[in-house]
């Protein structure tokens, strides 16, 4: 299989052979860094599992320091704990990101229910300059000419319903 890859790769022009070759290394790092992510969530996960152990009342407080770190290193491996604990010192976690990154999980689901909602469902307002309706009607609008929300900028769409500060 490599011969012929080769024996292809040989027969291309060479802007080609520069595109596939650019083409492969850039794949190669995409995978490095999903590998790396993969590896460091599965670090996060195991560091609470060795956060827990402060929390477990099966351990005694009487057991030495050097057991339960022996049981810790058991959960990850000294060089990975080092790791994660040099990242999570340097970085901490910001709760904000990790909440919207919750949030984003969801966006099929927001996309699939909550236009057709705002479509279909009228949204009385106490009064004439809400800014909040005028934001309503802004997506009323694009919905119903069939736009898509990322074919205007961020200036160009109603904010002053966002809370300040």
């Amino acid at each position: 299989m490599s011969q012929r890859i080769d024996f292809v790769r040989s027969s291309l022009p060479s802007s080609e052979q520069l595109i596939l070759e650019t083409v492969e290394e850039t794949t190669h790092g995409v995978v490095l860094r999903v590998r790396a992510k993969q590896e460091g969530n599965e670090s996060v996960e195991r560091i609470g599992q060795i956060l827990s152990m402060f929390l477990d009342d099966s351990i005694a407080d009487s057991v030495p320091f050097g057991e339960v770190k022996g049981r810790a290193f058991g959960i990850l491996e000294r060089a990975k704990f080092t790791r994660a604990a040099e990242y999570i010192g340097a970085h901490g976690f910001d709760t904000t990101a990790i909440e919207w990154e919750f949030v984003a999980s969801f966006t099929l689901s927001f996309k699939q229910h909550l236009r057709p909602l705002l479509l279909q469902l009228p949204f009385p307002s106490h009064s004439e300059d809400d800014n909040l309706m005028e934001a309503v009607a802004f997506l009323r609008q694009c919905f119903d000419n069939g736009e898509s929300l990322s074919r205007y900028s961020f200036d160009q769409m109603p904010k002053a319903f966002i809370p300040q500060g």
